[in-house]
């Protein structure tokens, strides 16, 4: 079975960072879509995941933008919303 996760929202990581490992150790191939935009310095989501073969981080691209301020931030925002919608209709499938 294909999964795959939006990360949306930072808060979410820690269920993601229980979740997939689990979910890719049962032979499911999970896959999580991420901003590639740093909220917080020194932390990367594909390092929490762990690895394996079965888990798939995908980091959208931001153009340069930065979420250190309003603008910037809204910038990263509105283009992780196109990108991973682009993502959803043509990209890999998923179950």
């Amino acid at each position: 079975m294909r999964i795959r996760f939006f990360n949306t929202f930072d808060t979410v990581t820690p269920f993601f960072r229980n979740l997939v490992p689990y979910l890719a150790s049962r032979g499911c191939r999970v896959e999580v879509v991420v901003s590639n935009a740093m909220y917080r310095k020194g932390y990367d989501l594909s390092a929490a995941l762990g690895d394996s073969e079965n888990i798939r981080v995908v980091k959208m691209a931001n153009l340069g933008l930065r979420p250190d301020s309003g603008v910037g931030k809204l910038g990263v925002m509105a283009l992780y919303v196109v990108h991973a919608a682009f993502y959803c209709l043509f990209g890999p499938g998923a179950d």
